[in-house]
């Protein structure tokens, strides 16, 4: 897996990272605990955190925080800090063209 993982300029990673993948897709679409477990093929609550991926990705916490609405606005310096995340994920990555 590694040579293609170089080929398409990504850092290496094992089998785990297709689990942390699934666990944190399925997560942020709101699937229901039970059926979670059932298709990571984990019968404990917790042994899915480990492999949730979605406290590293701040664009979409900040998105689930507006969404759910806290009842008080963001200070201007965290409101800026919005701005540029979402700014910079807008932004298609563009490759080299060998």
């Amino acid at each position: 897996m590694h040579p293609a993982l170089e080929r398409l300029k990504q850092p290496k990673a094992g089998f785990h990272a297709f689990r942390r993948y699934r666990l944190t897709w399925l997560r942020k679409n709101r699937v229901h605990a039970d059926l979670e477990r059932f298709w990571i093929g984990h019968e404990n609550e917790t042994v899915g955190d480990g492999y949730s991926k979605m406290k590293e990705d701040v664009a979409f916490r900040l998105e689930q925080a507006e969404t759910v609405g806290l009842g008080f606005g963001l200070p201007p310096k965290m409101a800026e800090v919005v701005r540029v995340v979402r700014k910079k994920e807008a932004q298609p990555e563009v490759e080299n063209a060998a």
